[in-house]
């Protein structure tokens, strides 16, 4: 098992790196890999394979059973089975999903680049917000809510979405922000579709044209469009992962963890998902809570298969 240091960013993504390395790029399941490397900290191949087909033995598909994830990990940590070492294996599990777990932020280059010039925060995002006010404020208020779900003209429309769980549901959605999605009423599945684009831009003009909105403000909508279709419809664009520090989110104190670690265990017919959800109930996914770079650790995707077929979208 790896000498891990918990709070070193850098040292998780040795290891991560150090295992795509040793892997398949074009078979990881970027899913698994995910939830192996926050679950194990290894980097040895032997183990990733053992995960992936305890995972694929799992009933439920996007998710993990305790009963099947627990006996891997006694195993992991040297013991013959999950008898007499509950209290250990749930130590294991705390530690690294909660005390010094991760929440996972999804984006594309260009959001990337972003990120590492101005943290996770709004403020790294102003022209973004500027450009949808300024339109915003053109359109009628029935268009401005229904393209814009805004009523507000000084509201902003920009924050960020993490995840709780190493498995991404949002995959397709995670590289866009949602303010475009909406506007676009393209589902970000086919974004790339050789006609999404004329379909969305027929769509909200039919949406300004039932509204009575002005030829101003349909030139300024259309103009809107074109710009940042180019930065998140751009099917050569790859998907990057952001791991934010759980103690940014978490709203138990971090010593107070281990006074559930009897119960946690012996509840087999718990998912990894109740877990996690069992101490992230109040985390808003929706944030606009400013973390620097320094702070967060980025991983570069572009030579990962990115298949999510396992993963459930929502």
């Amino acid at each position: 098992m790896n000498d891990f240091n918990y709070d070193n960013n850098l040292e998780t993504k040795e290891i991560f790196n150090e295992l795509v390395s040793k892997l398949d790029s074009t078979t990881i399941s970027f899913e698994y890999l995910l939830e192996f490397i926050t679950i194990f900290r290894s980097s040895d191949p032997k183990w990733y394979y053992k995960y992936v087909t305890a995972r694929r033995s799992n009933r439920i598909t996007n998710n993990i059973e305790m009963h099947i994830l627990t006996p891997l990990i006694a195993e992991y940590l040297g013991y013959d089975s999950v008898t007499n070492h509950e209290i250990e294996i749930a130590t294991f599990l705390i530690n690294n999903l909660f005390i010094h777990g991760y929440c996972y932020h999804l984006t594309n280059n260009y959001g990337m680049e972003n990120i590492k010039t101005y943290g996770l925060n709004v403020l790294g995002k102003k022209e973004m917000n500027e450009d949808i006010r300024r339109v915003a404020n053109l359109l009628t208020d029935e268009s401005r809510i229904e393209l814009f779900k805004k009523n507000n003209e000084t509201d902003d429309m920009v924050n960020y979405y993490f995840s709780v769980k190493p498995v991404y549901e949002s995959v397709y959605y995670g590289t866009i922000p949602e303010w475009f999605y909406i506007f676009t009423r393209i589902d970000p599945r086919n974004l790339n579709n050789p006609d999404s684009y004329e379909k969305s831009r027929n769509e909200i003009l039919r949406v300004l044209n039932e509204n009575g909105d002005s030829e101003v403000a349909k030139q300024a909508i259309i103009e809107l469009l074109n710009k940042y279709w180019i930065l998140y419809a751009n099917n050569n664009i790859s998907r990057n992962v952001v791991m934010i520090p759980n103690n940014y989110y978490l709203n138990y104190k971090l010593e107070n963890f281990m006074d559930y670690k009897d119960n946690l265990i012996k509840d087999l017919n718990k998912t990894l998902s109740d877990w996690i959800f069992m101490f992230y109930s109040n985390v808003n996914a929706n944030s606009n809570k400013p973390i620097p770079s320094e702070d967060l650790l980025f991983i570069d995707c572009k030579n990962l298969n990115m298949d999510m077929s396992h993963s459930k979208v929502r």
